[in-house]
């Protein structure tokens, strides 16, 4: 599946919300009005935020900023964009859109990009990681609570109808009572902090999705083996006690694997009658076992795919 079909459904859902919100009205058959914002050789324009848009037929993209003269030229011209800024501000105040993707998927400027944003009234599509730290987010959360605007991370696969079918399911009883959820990353070359944060954040959505916000978290970080606390993240455990259901613990784990790279990225869910398992995608591979002991091997149960 191509990265610009993967995107398209989160996208979707933020100009379904903004469709719901008050404020600027619009006629009946009038577009959306997109602006993009990337930072070509710094962080670029994300996992395709940008020409997502191409896609969807209720936005058109007005314009585009990126302070690198020939990636935003070369932006404008992919995305027909018919006016392009240096400056991201200029922009937001001259041309007004309704939606912005904040795109580059380096993190040092999204909580300035955001901010910036939400000052001009504007629904943000936003790329992970979110922001560098915790106080960062607070603020970025505070202004769009005050302006009543929404933010779509880019997490796509909660939108997809197999996982909703899944999640349903679960709720009627398919996996028993939910005791443990397992996910790893993709544990490439980026295995570690960079997995973790660039696309392990997908598989602690969909931990989100099935079980809820989490209560509080730990996590270990180590090099070769040893402790790390500088620099050399390659192996990193995090593990998050969810509030929604007692005493469930979630636990992701990334390390540089020399064997299946990729294989294991997504999440299992183990449950008192079963074992449900996910990747990641907006048509994930869903597949569910019905085997209280989680050892289909020795049980002969069979998996059945879980389609919508």
């Amino acid at each position: 599946m191509r990265r610009r079909d993967f995107i398209t459904g989160t996208a979707f859902g933020l100009v379904s919300l903004a469709a719901g919100q008050p404020g600027r009205s619009r006629a009946k058959e009038a577009k959306y009005k997109v602006a993009v914002i990337g930072r070509t050789g710094r962080g670029n324009y994300g996992h395709g935020l940008d020409v997502v848009w191409n896609d969807i037929e209720q936005a058109e993209v007005v314009a585009v900023a990126d302070e690198d003269p020939q990636g935003r030229e070369a932006a404008a011209k992919r995305l027909k964009a018919p006016k392009s800024y240096a400056y991201y501000r200029r922009m937001l105040g001259t041309e007004r859109p309704q939606i912005v993707s904040v795109a580059p998927r380096w993190p040092d400027c999204h909580h300035d990009m955001v901010l910036a944003c939400a000052e001009f009234d504007c629904h943000i599509f936003l790329e992970k990681p979110v922001c560098q730290n915790l106080e960062q987010a607070d603020a970025i959360i505070a202004a769009l609570e005050k302006r009543n605007l929404k933010l779509a991370i880019a997490h796509q696969t909660r939108y997809s109808p197999a996982l909703m079918h899944a999640q349903m399911a679960i709720g009627e009883g398919l996996l028993g009572d939910i005791l443990e959820l397992r996910g790893r990353g993709k544990e490439d070359r980026r295995g570690g902090g960079e997995d973790l944060v660039v696309l392990g954040t997908h598989v602690i959505d969909l931990m989100r999705f099935f079980a809820g916000d989490a209560k509080w978290c730990f996590a270990s970080v180590r090099d070769n083996r040893e402790p790390e606390v500088n620099q050399g993240i390659l192996d990193c455990r995090l593990t998050i006690y969810k509030s929604k259901i007692a005493n469930l613990k979630s636990q992701i784990i990334t390390h540089r694997a020399r064997h299946g790279v990729a294989e294991r990225f997504g999440l299992q869910v183990y449950g008192s009658r079963g074992i449900l398992t996910t990747t990641t995608g907006a048509v994930p591979e869903i597949w569910f076992v019905e085997d209280p002991s989680w050892q289909p091997g020795c049980s002969k149960a069979h998996w059945k795919r879980i389609k919508n």
